[in-house]
C-alpha cells in the first residue's frame, strides 16, 4: 500500500477518535467501539463482497474497503438515528468527518493522483457511488427524527409518535434548564398529548414525561401541583417497595420512579415537611450511584439542614454536593452555581457574612464568564446579594443591586413574570424601611393587580405581596387595612403549606403586630406564641426569625403589666441580636426602643431615657432623617419627657417627630393632625400655667 494510502487511514483514524473527545463521553465510547468493529470488518462485509473491483479480488482494496465504510456508516447512522432517540445530533454531525476525508481522498484519486487510466476510471466510478451515499448521509444527519421515521414508517406508526413524544420531551427538558417554565410547560403537554391519542400511560416514557411537567411546576413554585403530578408517577408503583421495584422493572421505569422520588422530596421540602423529604432524598440515594445524581441529592439534603437552622451541617453536605460535581467537570452548571448560592444564603444566617460575600464573589466571576451578565443565573445572585444587604442593613447598597437584577429579569422573563415581580417586591420592601412610601405606593399599585390576575390569591407570591402591603399600612397606621392584608396571607399560608409552616407562622407575626397597635392583645398574645413555638419546633431559638418574634411579643407583655417575663424575653432577644447582627443594627435598636418602654413601666426612667438615646442614635446612623422609625422614636422621647413632667422637651420631640410624619405623610394624615393637636394643647396649657403663676 502506498505512503498516501497509509497516511489516510492514520487521518481517517485519528479523526474517528478526536470524536471521542469533542462530544460526551459516555455516548461515543459505546458508538465509536461498534463503529470501529465495522470499519475492521468493512473491507470482508463492506468493500469486497459489495462493491468489489471487476479485474482482479486484489486490486485495489482501498478503493473497496471505502465503499464498505460508506455503506456502514450509513446504515448505523440509519438505524441509530430512528431507534435512540437521546442520541445527539452533534454525535451524527461528527460521523460525516471521516465522510469527507474519504471523498476528499477519492476525488485526489480520480481526478488529480492517478496516472493509470483504469484506476482513474475505477476511482471515479467508486466516488460516484459514495457521493450518492454521502448525500444520503447529509440527508439522515440534517432530517429531524421525526421526520425521517415519517416518511421511513408512516405517520400513523407507533414509532412515529414515540418520535414525537421524544422530541418534545427532550425540547422541554432544555426549555426549563434554561428557565424558560412557560415554553417548556407547552412543550410537554403537546407531548402528553400524543399518549394520550395512543392511550399510552404505562410506559416508562410517558412517565418522564409527567415527571418533567411536575419539575416545572416545582421551579414555578406550583408546589401542590408539582406534588400531585410526581404521585401520578409513584401510584404505578404504589404497592410496590423500592427493592421489588429494582429488580421488577427495567432501567426506564426504575429512573421514572426514582427520579420521581427524588423530585418529590423538593416539593416536601417546599412544604417544610423535612423528615419527609429526607426519607425520599434517602431511598434515591440508595439507587443513584452516579456523580451527577448523587450531587443533585446531597444538595437536597444540604437545603434540608439549612431550612432546621443547623447551617453547620448544611454546609458539609453543599461542600459534598459540590465535591460530586467536581467529578462531573462541573457538567451541570446552573446546579453549581445553586448549591454555591445555597452555601452563601446558609453563610448569611449563620451570620458569617464575610464567607457570604466571598462566596458570592466566586459565584459573581463564574456567572459572569458562563452565561455573561444578561442572564437568569446573574440575576439570581444578584437576588442573594440584596438578602445580604439587607440583613446587614445596606439599604442604598441593596436597592441597586436589586434594579440591576430588575434589569436583567425584565429582559430575559418580561415584566410579567414572577421572578421580575419578586424582585419588585424586594425593592417595594427596601423602599417601605427606607420610609420611601411614594415610591412604594406606585411600585405595589403597579404590581397588585398583576398578581392577583395571573395568579391563585392563595399562592406564595400572593401572600408576599399582602405581607408587603400589610407592612406598608402598618407602617403608614392604617390598621384596619393592614390586619385585612394579614389575614389574606394566614389564610393564603393556611391554605398552601398547612397551619404549623414557618412561612405560614411569618403570617401570624404580622397579624399579631397589627392587633397589638388596635389594642386586642389577647388575640396577639395568642398568635405570637403560636409564632414562636412554630419556630422554635422547625428552627430552634438560635435565630433573627425568633428573636424578631420574640421582640413583638414583649410588648403585649408589657401591656398586659407582665414585666418579669417581657424582661426576661427582651435581655435574650438583646443578646443574640448582637451576637447576629451586632450593635449598630436598627433590629437591636428596635429591641433597645423596647426595653425602654418597660424600663419606662418598672419607673427607671434613667435607663430608660438612655435606652431611648441609643436607639435614636442606631436609627439616625442608619437611615436619613426623614425615616418613620427616627419620627416614631421621638414620639416615644416626646411620651416619655410628658409623662415625667418634661413638658418643654416633650413638646420639642413631638415638634422633631411631627415634622417628619408631615413630610412623609402630608399635612392631612390623621395622626399628624392629632399630633399637632396635641401639641398645641401642651403649648397652651404651658401659658396657661405661666398666667396662673403671674397672677
Amino acid at each position: 500500500m502506498k505512503k498516501v494510502e497509509i497516511g489516510f487511514l492514520v487521518i481517517l483514524f485519528i479523526a474517528c477518535i478526536a470524536n471521542i473527545w469533542i462530544t460526551d463521553e459516555e455516548v461515543t465510547f459505546g458508538l465509536f467501539s461498534i463503529v470501529l468493529s465495522i470499519f475492521s470488518l468493512t473491507y470482508l462485509f463492506g468493500g469486497y463482497y459489495i462493491i468489489k473491483p471487476k479485474k482482479s479480488k486484489n486490486q485495489w482494496k482501498l478503493g473497496s474497503i471505502l465503499s464498505g465504510i460508506f455503506i456502514s456508516i450509513t446504515l448505523f447512522m440509519l438505524i441509530g438515528k430512528i431507534s435512540e432517540p437521546n442520541i445527539p445530533n452533534t454525535v451524527f454531525l461528527l460521523f460525516l468527518i471521516p465522510l469527507f476525508i474519504c471523498t476528499v481522498y477519492l476525488t485526489s484519486r480520480a481526478f488529480f493522483i492517478n496516472s493509470d487510466k483504469s484506476k482513474k476510471l475505477y476511482f471515479q466510478k467508486v466516488l460516484s457511488k459514495v457521493s450518492i451515499i454521502f448525500l444520503t448521509v447529509l440527508v439522515i444527519t440534517v432530517l429531524p427524527r421525526d421526520l425521517l421515521v415519517k416518511y421511513i414508517f408512516s405517520s400513523n406508526s407507533e414509532i412515529y409518535f414515540t418520535s414525537l413524544q421524544n422530541k418534545y420531551f427532550n425540547e422541554a427538558n432544555q426549555l426549563r434548564y434554561n428557565g424558560e417554565c412557560y415554553q417548556a410547560k407547552n412543550k410537554i403537554d403537546i407531548a402528553l398529548s400524543y399518549f394520550e391519542q395512543q392511550n399510552d400511560r404505562s410506559s416508562a416514557l410517558y412517565q418522564k414525561c409527567v415527571c418533567e411537567l411536575g419539575r416545572i411546576f416545582l421551579e414555578q413554585g406550583e408546589y401542590k401541583k408539582a406534588d400531585s403530578t410526581f404521585n401520578i408517577v409513584l401510584m404505578l408503583y404504589r404497592l410496590d417497595n423500592p427493592e421489588n421495584i429494582k429488580s421488577k422493572y427495567n432501567n426506564d421505569y426504575q429512573e421514572a420512579y426514582y427520579t420521581a422520588i427524588y423530585n418529590s422530596s423538593g416539593v416536601q421540602t417546599s412544604f417544610e415537611n423535612l423528615n419527609k423529604s429526607d426519607s425520599l432524598l434517602s431511598i434515591a440515594l440508595d439507587y443513584f450511584n452516579d456523580n451527577l445524581p448523587l450531587a443533585y441529592i446531597y444538595h437536597g439534603f444540604g437545603i434540608n439542614e439549612f431550612k432546621r437552622n443547623k447551617f453547620n451541617s448544611a454546609d458539609s453536605l453543599l461542600l459534598l454536593s459540590l465535591e460530586y460535581q467536581k467529578k462531573t467537570n462541573y457538567s451541570d452548571n446552573r446546579k453549581y452555581i445553586s448549591t454555591l448560592q445555597q452555601l452563601a444564603l446558609s453563610k448569611i444566617e449563620n451570620s458569617n457574612f464575610h464567607a457570604a460575600d466571598s462566596i458570592l464573589s466566586i459565584c459573581d466571576s463564574y456567572s459572569r464568564k458562563e452565561f455573561g451578565e444578561y442572564h437568569q443565573i446573574f440575576a439570581s445572585i444578584m437576588d442573594i446579594y440584596v438578602q445580604l444587604n439587607m440583613t446587614l442593613a445596606n439599604y442604598n447598597k441593596a436597592k441597586n443591586i436589586c434594579l440591576k437584577s430588575l434589569e436583567i429579569k425584565e429582559r430575559v422573563f418580561g415584566k410579567e413574570d414572577s421572578k421580575y415581580l419578586q424582585s419588585l417586591m424586594d425593592l417595594s420592601n427596601i423602599y417601605i424601611i427606607t420610609s420611601k412610601y411614594l415610591l412604594a405606593d406606585s411600585l405595589l399599585k403597579h404590581i397588585t393587580p398583576i398578581i392577583e390576575f395571573n395568579f391563585d390569591n392563595r399562592s406564595p407570591i400572593a401572600c408576599r405581596l399582602y405581607d408587603i402591603l400589610c407592612a406598608n399600612n402598618e407602617a403608614k397606621m392604617f390598621y384596619k387595612e393592614a390586619e385585612e392584608y394579614a389575614l389574606k396571607s394566614v389564610y393564603g399560608r393556611t391554605y398552601w403549606y398547612g397551619a404549623n409552616n414557618l412561612s405560614t407562622a411569618n403570617s401570624y407575626n404580622n397579624l399579631a403586630s397589627v392587633l397589638y397597635y388596635q389594642s386586642d392583645y389577647l388575640t396577639a398574645d395568642t398568635l405570637y406564641s403560636i409564632t414562636l413555638t412554630i419556630i422554635k419546633d422547625s428552627k430552634g431559638i438560635q435565630n433573627m426569625s425568633y428573636v424578631n418574634s420574640l421582640n413583638g411579643y414583649s410588648l403585649v407583655l408589657i401591656e398586659q403589666d407582665s414585666l418579669e417575663i417581657a424582661n426576661v424575653c427582651l435581655e435574650y432577644c438583646q443578646s443574640t441580636c448582637e451576637l447576629k447582627q451586632g450593635l449598630h443594627h436598627p433590629n437591636y435598636a428596635t429591641i433597645l426602643l423596647n426595653k425602654a418602654h418597660l424600663r419606662t413601666k418598672q419607673k427607671k426612667n434613667v435607663d430608660a431615657r438612655e435606652l431611648y438615646h441609643q436607639a435614636l442614635s442606631i436609627y439616625e446612623d442608619v437611615f436619613n432623617e426623614k425615616n418613620i422609625k427616627i419620627a416614631k422614636t421621638y414620639y416615644e422621647l416626646g411620651n416619655f419627657e410628658i409623662l415625667n413632667n418634661n413638658i418643654k422637651f416633650g413638646i420639642s420631640y413631638y415638634e422633631k417627630s411631627i415634622k417628619i410624619y408631615q413630610e412623609l405623610f402630608g399635612e392631612d394624615h390623621f395622626f399628624v393632625i392629632d399630633l399637632n393637636d396635641q401639641i398645641n394643647l401642651l403649648k397652651e396649657s404651658i401659658i396657661s400655667q405661666a398666667n396662673s403663676a403671674i397672677s
